[in-house]
């Protein structure tokens, strides 16, 4: 699995924003207008199968940041752990 951005056009928007709390758990707040409305959240708990591809994906994430988040490659898998 790959979460090399480089397939992505640089002038896309993020898709939402990412915060950690202070056990770790990352939240990722995505919305998005135009053609097609999005407006989710989904929850990475440290240790979950995704959870470290997230977290270079955001590069890096500290309790209490708040980062945006850029859009994920077509190939990128992920799930609500």
């Amino acid at each position: 699995m790959s979460t090399d951005c480089s397939d992505q056009k640089e002038n896309e928007p993020a898709i939402g924003d990412a915060t950690m709390d202070d056990d770790y758990t990352i939240h990722i707040r995505m919305r998005r207008a135009g053609s097609a409305h999005v407006d989710g959240r989904i929850s990475y708990k440290k240790g979950s199968q995704y959870y470290d591809q997230v977290l270079e994906h955001i590069g890096g994430l500290k309790p209490g940041e708040i980062k945006l988040v850029p859009p994920f490659p077509e190939n990128f898998e992920s799930g609500n752990k």
